[in-house]
């Protein structure tokens, strides 16, 4: 019994060439496939980056917008809050300044011993009203005083040069 063995067929190296470009070939078509498929990829994700960017600038302006409006909603209130104020102290000092007026009247019809007590009612009350009182171009408690002045005509209740105390003074004696 000989043994034999086959010899293999002969290999063609123009074939095993061609096989091997074929491969080749594929490899790079497929390459070039993932290569475009990652660019787009890519690309999405930068087109998609670019769009979260812009969103987040959005809502900091947004944000930003919000909190000047909240500032300025704030400011509002503390002015209008200002102003009521204002208003009350104003509403105030015109019923003080109508007081005065109301006694300063009576001062110029009674006699003198009850001048001086209203003159004191309404040197406390113009001590009040120092800040809004206006007489002939003067303001405030010496307003106040000069109109005395001319309502009891310069002259205290027993003749002597009227004399006042000064804004330092407590306007109210203490009992």
């Amino acid at each position: 019994m000989s043994t034999t063995t086959e010899a293999a067929p002969p290999v063609d190296p123009a074939a095993q060439l061609a096989a091997m470009q074929a491969q080749i070939d594929t490899l790079q078509m497929q390459l070039a496939a993932w290569a475009e498929a990652a660019a787009l990829d890519a690309a999405e994700r930068t087109a998609h980056t670019r769009k979260l960017v812009w969103s987040l600038l959005d809502a900091h302006k947004l944000n930003e917008r919000a909190t000047m409006m909240a500032d300025a909603r704030h400011a509002q209130r503390q002015a209008e809050q200002r102003a009521l104020e204002a208003t009350r102290d104003r509403d105030r000092a015109e019923a003080e300044l109508h007081d005065l007026k109301l006694l300063l009247g009576e001062l110029a019809c009674r006699p003198i011993a009850r001048r001086m007590a209203v003159a004191r009612e309404v040197w406390a009350l113009a001590w009040n009203t120092r800040d809004v009182l206006s007489i002939g171009g003067r303001t405030g408690f010496d307003a106040a005083m000069a109109q005395l002045d001319i309502l009891l005509e310069n002259e205290d209740w027993d003749g002597r040069p009227a004399s006042y105390p000064t804004p330092g003074d407590d306007p109210i004696p203490a009992a």
